[in-house]
């Protein structure tokens, strides 16, 4: 099984390409746990994956409301966008509904999930940012944790490894 996969994304495109890419491996229920600083591309690769889902709405960052729900194309699972940014602890979690969204059905994207660790399930998909020192590049780390999920995402992850250093 994959433990930590990181990538060198050198634009936007290419972070968006790897979310549309990974959204065709995730599955009615799983949760993506985002995190890094303002401007790493969370928003970026929650859009990006929800669009690869069959959302074809504009996600805007959820940065007032906590948890966003989007419904997906017929027979695709919905996707929710929720944002632990301005929540302090897993009560506030637990009040604003985050608990209910991402123990649904629906595919949750949790953007600044290390705000409130407490709220999240043990089978998710870490995703990390880091800023490079050059102007649109950042590493992206990829954790997929539980064994279902990174089961599903070793493939994807070998694929996407061995295409970086073609």
């Amino acid at each position: 099984m994959v433990e930590i996969a990181e990538f060198l994304s050198k634009s936007a495109e290419e972070t968006t390409r790897l979310g549309e890419r990974l959204a065709g491996h995730l599955r009615a229920g799983d949760v993506v746990a985002l995190s890094g600083v303002i401007g790493a591309g969370k928003s970026l690769m929650a859009r990006a994956i929800a669009g690869g889902l069959g959302i074809d709405v504009a996600m805007a960052s959820p940065s007032f409301v906590i948890v966003a729900s989007y419904e997906g194309r017929p027979g695709g699972p919905a996707v929710n966008h929720v944002d632990l940014y301005r929540l302090r602890d897993y009560g506030e979690a637990l009040s604003a509904g985050v608990e209910d969204a991402i123990h649904s059905s629906a595919v949750s994207m949790v953007e600044w999930a290390d705000h409130v660790p407490d709220v999240l399930p043990a089978e998710r998909l870490d995703i990390r940012f880091e800023l490079r020192r050059e102007p649109g590049h950042r590493l992206i780390a990829l954790e997929p944790r539980g064994d279902d999920l990174g089961a599903r995402l070793s493939y994807f992850i070998t694929d996407i490894v061995r295409e970086s250093f073609q």
